[in-house]
Formats: C-alpha cells, structure tokens, sequence
C-alpha cells in the first residue's frame, strides 16, 4: 500500500465516539426527490419505494436509525427488512424522514475530500452485489443487501466525521484506509470496532454488528441462515478491497474468486456476468455513485482480476 505523506491528526477516542454518536449520513439529491415523487402516488408498491431507498446509503442509514431509536420503539429487535419499514412507516412519514436527510453533493471527478462519498458507494455497490447473488442463492435477498451495505459503515461515517485523519491514512490512490494507521490516530478504535459499537448504541440489528465485525464472532454457532448472509457479505467485502488493490496483490482477486466457488459454488464466469450486469445498470439508471466508482477503476479491476 502506499502511504500518503501527511500525518494522521490524533483525536481521543471518548472524542471520536462522541461525535461520530451524533452522525448524519448525506444521501443524494435526485434520490431523495424520487422518493419524495413515489410517496406522491398513494398507489405506489412498498417494493418500489425500499428500492430507491436501498439504492441510497444516507436514506437506508436515515431508516435504520429511526426505526430503532426509542422515539419508535419497534419491538422487532431484528428489523432489517426496508421493505418492512416503509410499511409501518407509511408514505407520510417517509417524506418526512426523507426529507430531513442531508444532502450530499457527488463530483463526477472526486478528490481525496470526498472520500466519505466514495466509501457510501463502495456500501451500496456492496449491497446490490449481495442482492443479486442472493436472488441466484435463493436466499433472502433484502436482508443480504442490507447487511453487505452497512458493512463499511465504520469508514463512511469516520470519513464524515474525521475527515482530515481519514484522509492522512488512505493510499494514494485515494481508494483503501490503512486501519492501522487510523487506529494509532483514533486512541485504538478501528473502523470495525468504531462502527459496532455505534451500531449497538443506535440499537441497530444484531446481523448487522455481526457483519460489521464479524472476527469477533464464531460464524459457525449463527443459525444457518444467517451465517450463509454474513458469509456473503465478507466475501464481499474481500472481493472489493482485492479490487482495491489491484497491481500491489494481483494474486487476491483470484483467491477471493475461488472462494465464491468454494463456498456458494458460484463460478467466476457467473460472478464476472453479474459483475458486468451491475456496471451496465448503474450506468443506464445514471446512478450518482456510477462516476465514483468508475474514477477509480474498481469495476474494471473487479471485472478483469
């Protein structure tokens, strides 16, 4: 990895927490008009509304915070289904929340200041990865997407955060975060751990903090079900940042690959088809996160490893 010549800026961890606690993450602006449209047509689907909002990082962080903070009180510890609370939620209190999001401005050319924004869009390629792959599985498909995409909330909501130290500890590339360097200047917290322990503050599901730190749990004790989600989501996650990395350990795409076929018996012709579909999607459907992703080069690197 190439190190970055700035030096972390320290911050205490009481400090970090204490911040980070209070976080908002921005979503787009033509999401957040689409959805406030759909609520406009009181015969619209609920599938139709958690699609938009699943395509979105700050709009599917809004939901989950809401529902379960204790203003709500939802009994369903386990919520994980957006599809679920744009039920309960009903069409005006969507807009609501909807509209109370921040908003975020998306360059097409992103500098090493819109790291935050880049990390969303890893999250959200991350989630549809894991929901297309899912649906081929027949698993369940909403759960997988969600966990997948939450997976990197510790580096989405430091980068909002912290931004200056988060930027002093990417490559120069502007794309992977030496955790090691960020936990020296972070009085110890990893992303990982930052992030569980915000998730268990904010009351978040169990699958989710499961995902977020999965070395923490034995995998193996989960209920099959589960454990086949968070299998999927650290494949996942080893799948990106191989892409990531691509050039310094050309030989990772290859293995993360093989273990798709090992563990789901998903060959790496089917994973590349899926891989190029989801290019071709994010691409034809304008989605904001498209010219992230593509200034860096990920989707070819995930494409060609």
């Amino acid at each position: 990895m190439l190190k970055t010549s700035l030096e972390p800026r320290k911050i205490r961890a009481k400090t970090l927490l204490s911040r980070a606690a209070d976080v908002w993450i921005p979503a787009c602006p033509s999401k957040v008009r689409a959805v406030i449209a759909l609520c406009g047509d009181r015969y619209v689907s609920a599938d139709k509304i958690a699609g938009l909002i699943s395509e979105d990082y700050g709009l599917s962080f809004r939901l989950f915070r809401l529902m379960n903070s204790a203003f709500f009180s939802v009994q369903r510890k386990d919520l994980v289904s957006i599809k679920y609370m744009v039920v309960l939620l009903g069409l005006e209190n969507i807009v609501k929340a909807v509209s109370r999001t921040p908003i975020a401005r998306i360059p097409r050319s992103p500098g090493p200041e819109d790291c935050s924004l880049f990390f969303m869009a890893l999250g959200v390629l991350s989630g549809k990865l894991a929901g297309v792959i899912a649906r081929q599985l027949g698993i369940d498909h909403e759960r997988a997407a969600v966990v997948s995409m939450f997976r990197n909330l510790g580096q989405v909501v430091s980068s909002i955060t912290i931004p200056e130290t988060v930027i002093s500890c990417l490559d120069n590339a502007g794309t992977f975060l030496d955790e090691a360097a960020f936990k020296r200047a972070s009085g110890g917290y990893t992303t990982e751990t930052l992030a569980f322990e915000l998730a268990r503050n904010w009351n978040m599901p169990e699958l989710i903090r499961l995902a977020i730190w999965p070395s923490r749990f034995t995998l193996e004790k989960r209920a099959a079900d589960e454990r086949i989600v968070l299998e999927l989501a650290v494949l996942i996650r080893d799948l990106v940042n191989a892409g990531l990395t691509r050039g310094k350990k050309d030989q990772k795409m290859h293995r993360v690959k093989d273990a798709f076929k090992d563990t789901f018996d998903l060959d790496a012709k089917i994973l590349d088809q899926i891989l190029f579909d989801l290019r071709t999607d994010f691409a034809a459907n304008r989605n904001p996160y498209y010219y992230l992703l593509e200034s860096k080069g990920l989707f070819g690197c995930l494409l060609n490893g």
